[in-house]
């Protein structure tokens, strides 16, 4: 990010007249390697609550705001990147171990086996 783009500027019209542009330094988000960390992160606790919430409390970002951050850096949700995970955890065991279906899908945060079923 340039030193620019890391600036933005509050312009005001007072009666008619541009007023002064009052400038504050944006704090940028460390996305890429802290949304690389998250997603190492999400898959060493996939058994764990993996909601919004939860993830924004991990890289310290409101909720409301890491989902609109992340979707927009990620080109998916939080709740997509989640499955995806789990999904490819679940594959992956299925392939390298043999390991009861129910177990698999456990240890992978699904209550039921249906990550690992097959879509339709």
């Amino acid at each position: 990010m340039s030193v620019a783009a890391s600036w933005w500027c509050i312009c005001g019209d007072l009666a008619g007249s541009r007023s002064t542009a009052r400038c504050s330094p944006r704090r940028p988000h460390r996305n890429r390697k802290t949304f690389g960390k998250l997603e190492n992160w999400i898959s060493e606790h996939l058994d764990s609550d993996l909601k919004v919430e939860a993830l924004a409390q991990q890289v310290h970002m409101s909720p409301r705001n890491f989902a609109r951050v992340y979707a927009a850096k990620r080109g998916r949700t939080p709740a997509k990147a989640v499955e995806a995970i789990r999904v490819d955890a679940a594959r992956r065991r299925l392939e390298e171990t043999d390991d009861r279906i129910e177990s698999i899908a456990r240890t992978c945060g699904s209550a039921t086996k249906n990550i690992c079923d097959a879509p339709s």
